[in-house]
């Protein structure tokens, strides 16, 4: 059990890959800048690390843009990527939620109210059509589904 640290969407709960501690100090223990390191300087560089990732993570030039480029048309705001199909429709916002205690969930958006499209805009500009955009937000990211919560704010989360 854990704390209840993501948000339970309706397209599921996508969490950023991750290194644990222990991974990252395996991979750069060895490296002169951490030669007199001590655990909390690991712990440090490691959030610094998991910062930088969640910033860049939907940069046009990281792996998932690149996959939904191939098949979508993207546009890159402040905090969010818009996602639309070859025929210009809207299809998706992709957006980051930090966890509430750590990690990094990216939120798919694919409701149309909370796209912001209503009425004679939604006819014109939004297509249903997501399962290939959630399949490949999958395949770079983890999904996670919560089981269970409780009063008490622990959840029980399992892979996907």
């Amino acid at each position: 059990m854990s704390t209840n640290n993501f948000y339970n969407h309706e397209n599921g709960i996508y969490v950023l890959p991750m290194q644990s501690l222990q991974e990252f100090i395996e991979a750069y223990g060895d490296d002169e800048f951490f030669e007199d390191a001590e655990e909390q300087d690991f712990i440090e560089a490691l959030q610094f690390q998991e910062e930088q990732d969640a910033e860049e993570f939907l940069d046009i030039n990281m792996f998932l843009a690149e996959e939904l480029a191939k098949v979508y048309d993207l546009q890159e705001d402040r905090d969010s990527l818009t996602v639309y199909n070859k025929q210009g429709k809207t299809v998706a916002s992709l957006s980051l939620r930090s966890g509430y205690y750590e990690g990094v969930q990216l939120i798919v958006e694919t409701d149309p109210g909370e796209l912001g499209l209503d009425g004679y805009t939604l006819s014109e500009s939004y297509t249903p059509h997501h399962k290939r955009l959630l399949k490949i937000v999958a395949q770079h990211t983890t999904a996670i589904n919560l089981v269970g919560s409780f009063s008490n704010g622990e959840a029980v989360y399992e892979l996907k």
